[in-house]
């Protein structure tokens, strides 16, 4: 496995440990506040409201500046088609593609790693 395609499982191994930690301390923080929650707990239920929203919308613009370029890559690769005299290689573009949906993942999961990780450290 390229360097490349180890962050992925990294980013989904360091997840899996990351959220666990942070829902068990909001919740908990939840569950203890009660029906009145002290203003130190509102900023921080607000925050993860906020958080999450901050999360997808970064997620979403990376997944889709990733997509456009795939989709600049593969009409390129189409004309490049038309214009070339050697055999065309399956495997490369197998491994292209494979590549592509790596990083794909990657990018689209950064943003969401980024906070849960660095919640897990603070509430945790």
């Amino acid at each position: 496995m390229s360097r490349n395609h180890q962050a992925l499982p990294m980013q989904l191994f360091e997840l899996a440990f990351a959220v666990p930690v942070v829902v068990n301390a909001r919740v908990t923080k939840m569950m203890m506040s009660g029906g009145s929650p002290s203003a130190k707990d509102q900023k921080e239920f607000y925050r993860m409201g906020e958080e999450k929203v901050e999360a997808f919308f970064e997620s979403w613009q990376a997944v889709s500046k990733v997509l456009f370029g795939f989709q600049q890559d593969f009409f390129r690769a189409s004309l490049d088609v038309t214009r070339t005299t050697t055999p065309f290689d399956p495997l490369d573009t197998y491994q292209a593609y494979q590549d592509a949906t790596h990083k794909l993942a990657t990018k689209g999961l950064a943003p969401i790693h980024r906070r849960a990780v660095s919640n897990a450290k603070r509430l945790g």
